[in-house]
């Protein structure tokens, strides 16, 4: 999709396909919340950035990493290159996949929003958008730090109500929204959204994926392990979060 902001500005609404929260670091990046390589912050708005970044994390459990750059390298689009860079830097917890990557491209005007898999129950691809849209008007007047605060904001709005906690390992009960890791599990049916699998726990446990997951919902086979959040009080539907 592309939308004309005074300069063209390239929007990637897709949601990222791979796990965000396992990957090393292979380019040796420090790990931290903002990187700032195209200098669209100022001291003091670096400062009231990265504090508003580190505190959501604190209280969370769950990762927003800003990435701003002068200019795509050669024969590269922002699309690809934000992908590459939310597996290097690795987002959000392992397994549950929290987080989310705002890239920015200052010359090419490209603004890039990846998604770990466990946000996208919580941020579907309309809202998406609606951030993107929303970081644009900002853009149109020169003022990208307010435009990426304010993407930065929207993201923590629809992410902060849910809890990010996994549940031991050797759970006795099992809430609506607990978040749950089950090991060697046995597939039993695979849907065109949703699995059938068999748990230590739980004889039939239907879990429900987005159309971004099917990559690697594809691959899955018994004895995997999979990340989902409970639905059921009786333990017997999810959402699927993450798998290894």
């Amino acid at each position: 999709m592309k939308t004309n902001a005074g300069s063209l500005i390239i929007l990637s609404l897709l949601l990222l396909l791979t796990s965000c929260g396992t990957q090393k670091e292979p380019h040796n990046y420090e790990k931290r919340l903002i990187y700032d390589k195209a200098k669209i912050f100022n001291s003091k708005e670096y400062y009231k950035l990265d504090s508003l970044l580190k505190l959501y994390q604190r209280d969370t459990k769950c990762e927003i990493i800003v990435y701003t750059q002068e200019k795509l390298p050669f024969n590269k689009s922002g699309y690809d290159f934000s992908i590459e860079l939310a597996k290097d830097i690795g987002i959000g917890e392992k397994g549950i996949n929290n987080g989310a990557l705002i890239f920015f491209s200052l010359q090419d005007r490209d603004i890039e929003l990846r998604l770990g898999h466990g946000f996208e129950w919580l941020i579907n691809q309309d809202t998406a958008n609606n951030i993107i849209q929303q970081m644009i008007g900002s853009f149109k007047d020169a003022k990208f730090a307010d435009g990426i605060f304010g993407g930065v904001k929207q993201i923590m709005k629809f992410t902060t109500s849910s809890s990010w906690e996994i549940k031991p390992e050797e759970y006795d009960s099992l809430a609506i929204n607990d978040i749950v890791k089950e090991k060697d599990i046995k597939l039993i049916e695979r849907g065109k959204d949703y699995l059938i699998i068999r748990t230590k726990k739980s004889t039939h446990l239907k879990l429900h994926f987005t159309k971004f997951m099917s990559s690697i919902v594809k691959d899955i086979t018994n004895d995997a392990t999979i990340y989902y959040r409970v639905l059921s009080s009786k333990n017997d539907e999810g959402n699927l979060l993450g798998v290894e």
